[in-house]
């Protein structure tokens, strides 16, 4: 990625952290949308199960060592860690997520499994063929191009490992009311993922997909809870912006339940978990 993008992205995490950490999120060591299901009765309850579900689908068969590529806070990271008993490595643009990373990482007993890096995931610094599993949970969405990601994972992937994506992907229905430019301003997202520049890219730069799931039904309470935060929020805002002001996506995060809810509804997103192994194992 670029400079000015790889600043922006920083710049985003580094002003609306605590927003995330005012919303209960980084109690569950988590930045991600939460998973639902018939027993789930809280916020936290469904980020937690978003992250047990990522931990099994990375655990389903031998991980040997994993790269978290946009680890946020290190929870997914922890978790694999503990369970598999694998060398996990979390990398993120921004330094103070790499660093409560590696807090929550000696909190949770992981630390001599987890290291945590400051690294962009389309230029990283490691060797050819590094790692057997990469991850990469509503990060891939902040590349650009797709195929500086999708070759540099192809690049350090070990002939025969896996990429494991869950992310936003755009259905290509028409978005008259612009919901996802409005909705990817507020979440420095410039190019969220789609057929045409992910999963179609993605058998071209050598890897084939194993598996390709529609989770939108499960992350729906999710979403809609951060549509009913926007209206709680929304009028606290403008008065604390207009009176004293914020920077620029901590002034304008509020705004993003309203339009990622609407773009939901609309069917012009799904969230999709994509499982895809480097041809050559």
């Amino acid at each position: 990625m670029s400079n000015h993008q790889t600043e922006d992205i920083t710049a985003y995490y580094r002003e609306t952290l605590g927003h995330y950490r005012t919303w209960g999120l980084l109690d569950a060591r988590s930045l991600h949308y939460g998973l639902w299901d018939s027993e789930t009765r809280s916020l936290h309850d469904s980020l937690l199960n978003m992250t047990r579900f990522l931990t099994d689908v990375v655990t389903g068969e031998p991980v040997g060592d994993v790269l978290d590529a946009g680890c946020g806070v290190g929870g997914i990271s922890i978790s694999i860690a503990g369970k598999a008993g694998c060398r996990v490595t979390g990398i993120t643009l921004y330094d103070e997520l790499a660093e409560q990373a590696k807090r929550f990482s000696i909190q949770e007993g992981t630390d001599d499994r987890t290291r945590f890096e400051v690294m962009d995931f389309t230029r990283t610094t490691f060797a050819d063929a590094t790692f057997d599993t990469v991850l990469a949970c509503e990060s891939s969405c902040h590349a650009h191009p797709k195929t500086a990601f999708l070759n540099e994972m192809n690049r350090i992937l070990k002939p025969g490992g896996r990429l494991i994506i869950a992310d936003y992907f755009l259905t290509g229905r028409p978005d008259p009311c612009r919901w996802i430019e409005k909705w990817g301003a507020t979440w420095a997202i410039s190019d969220f993922n789609s057929e045409t520049n992910f999963v179609q890219p993605l058998t071209r730069t050598g890897f084939t997909l194993l598996r390709d799931e529609d989770l939108s039904r499960q992350i729906l309470p999710t979403a809609r809870r951060m549509y009913l935060a926007f209206w709680l929020s929304a009028l606290p805002s403008v008065f604390y912006n207009f009176f004293i002001g914020a920077r620029r996506y901590a002034a304008i995060h509020y705004r993003s339940g309203y339009y990622q809810y609407k773009a939901l509804k609309s069917g012009l997103w799904k969230y999709r978990l994509l499982v895809a192994r480097k041809t050559g194992g």
